[in-house]
């Protein structure tokens, strides 16, 4: 039986990287007519490739439910759910395409993804104008949140000397947060 280890540096990195979701919602800069730039997502993108598409997916779908407890769920309860799940679905697709070694392809189905597709199921709730307004505003604050993602990645990859291919935070063979036994040399 193949078990996977949840060890204490693992749970502690996923609250770190959700605590920081927490603060970047908190910096937005509004794009009219109706969004913000939130830097919520940032490191939703971040953990999915460090560490994983199911981090990434988690950490991204609390971001976005941060930015809008802050901003008292100006869409609604069930809209900011819709937001969180595709949000999920963002960082998933993103981490999955990121660690097979397709970082410009990840880049762009995230954009896609984050941008048009996610705003399909609005359609039913808010109309076409509503949708059709937002399309701009929020590709461009997906791609702002991207280009600063693939950034960071490779910086952070090199600084933590991570292997991130095929890989995840909890991944019981060669994780990338493996606790190393500490040799003493005498």
């Amino acid at each position: 039986m193949i078990t996977k280890r949840i060890t204490t540096k693992k749970i502690i990195t996923l609250a770190m990287l959700i605590a920081l979701s927490a603060v970047l919602a908190l910096v937005r800069i509004p794009i009219p007519p109706i969004t913000t730039l939130a830097f919520d997502s940032l490191p939703g993108f971040v953990a999915a490739a460090l560490f994983g598409p199911l981090v990434g997916g988690i950490v991204g779908a609390l971001g976005h439910l941060f930015t809008a407890l802050y901003s008292g769920f100006p869409f609604g309860a069930v809209a900011h759910l819709i937001v969180m799940a595709t949000m999920f679905i963002t960082m998933f697709v993103f981490g999955l395409i990121y660690r097979k070694g397709f970082k410009i392809p990840a880049a762009i189905t995230a954009l896609i993804v984050n941008g048009p597709i996610s705003l399909i199921p609005f359609i039913f709730l808010f109309g076409w104008g509503m949708v059709v307004s937002m399309i701009l505003p929020l590709s461009i604050a997906a791609a702002v949140n991207i280009v600063i993602a693939m950034i960071i990645i490779p910086i952070l990859e090199k600084a933590l000397k991570l292997d991130t291919r095929n890989k995840t935070l909890f991944d019981e063979k060669e994780s990338v947060l493996e606790e190393k036994p500490i040799v003493s040399e005498e």
